[in-house]
């Protein structure tokens, strides 16, 4: 149970602005401004309808919460079905923690957990603070992550929540995404890459973004695998709203530390 709350709480990192610049024959300005201009609002407010393939289950979920795009911070809230019960996160730069019914009796009272997903992903031999630089699991970051997208494509203009946007697709490979960053950080970008596309079991991500005129990201679309430490498929369609709002996003007091718990969990399979 736990290992699929912390899988669940993990998809949730993902469900934040996406936005960079494609190829083919589309203006990329749209997109990359699309990226500068969400990052400048700060904080926004975000829902998610989605499904978590994992351990042989698939299990509908939904999260609500606030995001600091400018400071590395989220605060979510996450519901699934399984019998699962509500998980609250927090995510301060490259720490989790994690509030869930039942973790009192498994962590000696401790009403939160938290772990340095700097220090398990060493385990598994990413470089987690380079992640976020990438734009994996950052509220902040992964606005630049669509840099790496190609097969572009226009799909006309939709309303999403009462505003008109136009509705882009294609695929982030993230095998072209080191050639984005300053000549000095791509080497160690392509061994992250290499060992992402280990885990993952592909180099690439199905994504759709909704941009309105004012070049902010409304919706997002997108669907992610993995392979390790557990074989997960992860769909989102995330909305964001109140852009621009006030996120104060505090540490929790008292959180127990699960890192070693982690790692050992990683090394022992």
């Amino acid at each position: 149970m736990l290992r699929i709350a912390a899988v669940l709480a993990t998809a949730a990192l993902a469900v934040v602005p996406l936005a960079g610049c494609g190829e083919d024959d589309i203006n990329p300005d749209a997109l990359a401004n699309a990226a500068e201009a969400t990052r400048k609002q700060g904080g926004v407010h975000m829902t998610m309808n989605g499904t978590v393939e994992a351990q042989g289950q698939k299990i509908p979920m939904k999260m609500e919460g606030d995001a600091d795009l400018a400071k590395l911070a989220m605060h979510a809230k996450t519901q699934a079905g399984g019998g699962i019960p509500e998980i609250e996160m927090v995510m301060l730069g490259t720490t989790m923690y994690m509030k869930m019914p039942g973790l009192e009796q498994a962590f000696d009272g401790a009403e939160w957990i938290k772990m340095d997903l700097q220090k398990v992903g060493e385990e598994m031999g990413v470089d987690f603070a380079q992640l976020m630089q990438m734009g994996q699991s950052s509220p902040a970051e992964q606005l630049k992550y669509l840099k790496a997208m190609s097969d572009l494509e226009e799909l006309g203009t939709e309303t999403i929540d009462g505003v008109e946007t136009t509705h882009y697709k294609g695929v982030v490979d993230l095998r072209k995404y080191p050639d984005t960053l300053p000549e000095g950080e791509r080497e160690q970008a392509r061994r992250n890459v290499d060992k992402l596309i280990e885990l993952a079991g592909t180099s690439t991500t199905p994504t759709e973004v909704w941009i309105d005129e004012d070049s902010l990201v409304r919706r997002q679309k997108m669907t992610m695998s993995q392979k390790k430490p557990v074989e997960t498929k992860t769909e989102m369609d995330v909305r964001y709203t109140d852009f621009g709002k006030d996120v104060d996003i505090q540490a929790p007091e008292n959180a127990k530390d699960v890192t070693d718990l982690a790692t050992k969990g990683i090394a022992g399979g």
